[in-house]
């Protein structure tokens, strides 16, 4: 039986030294797939596959994936997002953060401790759609806001971006994560990201975006 976490997963996001110049700042490449597997440990309920494909839009909300590298306040981010639809009123995510003071995020691997940078998993969340603007996305407060079954945070593991430019953001994760309300923990296996649709910047709205697929 999932159980109704009700308080935060507080996130620090702190930097990393980048293994090598990334992509200009503010873009979103709307479209692509996140997929991974989540199994409860010790052994328990908490099991399945998580796989959204296509472009996220949000009138209405809708399965889809984004990618985005932006400059907020003066460090340099990168995030992917992945959310499907998972029953009535449900959704489903998935959430990576990586995050720099002094250099664009690059390819390379980035530790996913909760501190260096985040995976979530959203599981079974009420009325919740990502924001609709990714590049100002408070990523804690936005977390702590969701009403779900489960929301787990990374305490460790890895990202590795493979592919990390102006018009493809794609890479593969392993890490365990864990809600802070119920304790249960999870391991995140076989994860992937592949972000290469549409490209917008951060003067971008998501009804240009979605314009684009009428």
């Amino acid at each position: 039986m999932k159980m109704m976490a009700t308080t935060a997963i507080a996130f620090l996001l702190l930097s990393i030294p980048s293994f090598a110049d990334g992509p200009e700042p503010d873009i979103m490449i709307n479209g692509g797939t996140m997929t991974f597997e989540y199994t409860q440990v010790p052994p328990g309920p908490v099991n399945g596959q998580f796989s959204a494909k296509g472009i996220l839009v949000h009138d209405p909300p809708n399965e889809g994936v984004a990618g985005t590298t932006y400059l907020l306040d003066g460090t340099y981010y990168a995030t992917v997002v992945g959310a499907l639809e998972d029953g009535a009123n449900y959704t489903d995510g998935g959430v990576i953060v990586v995050s720099d003071p002094d250099d664009p995020i690059a390819v390379g691997s980035y530790d996913l401790d909760g501190t260096v940078g985040i995976f979530a998993f959203i599981d079974d969340a009420v009325d919740w759609a990502p924001p609709p603007d990714l590049f100002k996305a408070n990523w804690t407060e936005e977390l702590l806001g969701i009403d779900a079954a489960g929301k787990y945070g990374s305490t460790s593991g890895t990202v590795t971006f493979t592919d990390l430019n102006d018009s493809k953001i794609a890479g593969t994760f392993e890490c365990t994560v864990t809600d802070q309300e119920s304790g249960i923990t999870l391991a995140i296996t076989s994860g992937t990201f592949n972000a290469d649709g549409v490209i917008a910047t951060e003067r971008s709205t998501w009804s240009t975006i979605k314009a684009l697929y009428r």
